[in-house]
């Protein structure tokens, strides 16, 4: 298939040649008219998708997109391209529709040629980007199982999509990508779309519940009376609700709650030791627990002891013992 397809290349070169100019580099290429003749050697693949390949100048200066549905391209290799210019008319980007796509050399990693980074805003306000290898960053937003956005805070945020293989989480946070900057049909305006290559991705850190303040109350309460007891503190690393539950240490539980107050009534003396653990509202298996309150419930409060009463022989009545 690659002899086949070189040489058809080579006869068509040779039949463009007899009959009209023909574009040999990718600025000289975009310019032309729809359908006009091209003839590309030695440029750089960047990219290799479905029925189609980018190449790239090793200027950098212009990318485009090759349509040809069957070739032996890859990511590094340098090609020759033949076929004609065409137009999007969903978007307006320029490619070329190839009747015949060949490796013209080894691959090696010097001619590699390396992304250019952009801001999300830049892609957005530069259309002369579109065909080019670009890296940019953001927050990250997953939009279906294959598209996200980046948003960098320049005031743009930039749709990409990736190929079939790469799974996408909800849980990342901020990435980084390189790929092609292409277009996409945004309802009749174009707008910028990155044709992810490569993906790093900036993970949180684990989610993770704070542990409660120790809870306070009284600490010698008696038994068949009810006590109010708080805590405070806690909270979830990912911003989620915090609930909490008390342990009366006699074998009973409060129910989880978000409030931060909850009563309990001892039914035996004794010595309790009473604790307060917060789980995530959403991921209610993280837990974290407090330090403990130690009380002893009673049956009667403690008394001060009567008074011990003499008679006071410098003075007519009586004085308390000290």
């Amino acid at each position: 298939m690659k002899a086949y397809i070189r040489i058809f290349g080579v006869g068509l070169l040779l039949a463009l040649s007899a009959c009209a100019a023909f574009a040999t580099t990718i600025p000289d290429a975009k310019a032309l008219a729809d359908d006009q003749p091209v003839v590309l050697s030695g440029k750089v693949v960047t990219f290799v998708g479905d029925g189609l390949v980018y190449i790239e100048e090793d200027s950098r200066c212009a990318g485009i997109r090759v349509q040809i549905a069957q070739h032996s391209l890859s990511v590094g290799m340098r090609a020759d391209v033949t076929g004609r210019i065409k137009t999007d008319p969903s978007t307006g980007e320029r490619y070329i529709l190839a009747v015949g796509a060949a490796q013209s050399g080894p691959i090696d990693p010097a001619d590699a040629v390396k992304p250019l980074g952009m801001t999300n805003k830049s892609l957005a306000a530069a259309p002369s980007t579109v065909g080019l290898l670009v890296r940019t960053w953001g927050r990250f937003h997953r939009i279906d199982a294959a598209t996200f956005t980046l948003d960098d805070g320049s005031g743009s945020a930039v749709r990409c999509v990736v190929g079939a293989g790469t799974e996408l989480s909800d849980e990342w946070q901020v990435a980084a990508v390189t790929g092609i900057s292409s277009l996409y049909d945004a309802g009749g305006s174009p707008e910028p779309l990155i044709l992810v290559r490569d993906i790093d991705v900036i993970l949180p850190p684990a989610e993770a519940v704070s542990a409660p303040a120790a809870p306070t109350g009284e600490t010698n309460p008696l038994v068949n009376l009810a006590y109010a007891y708080s805590t405070a503190g806690a909270a979830c690393n990912r911003g989620h609700t915090v609930e909490y539950s008390f342990d009366w240490g006699d074998g009973s539980c409060s129910a989880w709650s978000t409030a931060t107050t909850a009563t309990h009534t001892w039914t035996s003396a004794g010595p309790k030791t009473v604790t307060v653990t917060a789980r995530c509202q959403v991921h209610p298996d993280l837990t974290a627990t407090s330090q403990p309150l130690a009380v002893t419930a009673v049956t009667q409060l403690a008394s001060a002891p009567w008074p011990t009463w003499r008679h006071d022989t410098k003075h007519s009545g009586l004085s308390q013992y000290h």
